[in-house]
């Protein structure tokens, strides 16, 4: 496999990663909200299942932010595998 071919190979797996963490983002918000104003409009709900539910949401934030640095790792890993760039002796 050629470098090229390695390289679009992890940019395309980091991109990935960015879109799941996203999504995973987005729904535990939504979510989170939901859970928080439906418990804020009924003084008679489960405050124990509320407090769950939004710890999973948070869990699940917390795991995208992982899934975004190792994306972001993976991105600056491929920059510093080229020691430097040609001088073009133009300076």
């Amino acid at each position: 496999m050629s470098r090229e071919a390695e390289v679009q190979i992890l940019l395309d797996d980091a991109e990935a990663r960015d879109h799941e963490a996203d999504q995973r983002d987005s729904a535990a918000v939504e979510r989170d909200e939901a859970t928080a104003l439906e418990s804020f409009l009924d003084p008679d709900s489960d405050f124990d299942a509320v407090l769950l539910t939004r710890r999973a949401a948070a869990s699940d934030r917390y795991a995208s932010k992982g899934d975004r640095l190792s994306a972001a790792d993976d991105r600056t890993n491929l920059s510093s595998d080229h020691e430097s760039f040609p001088d073009s002796g133009d300076r």
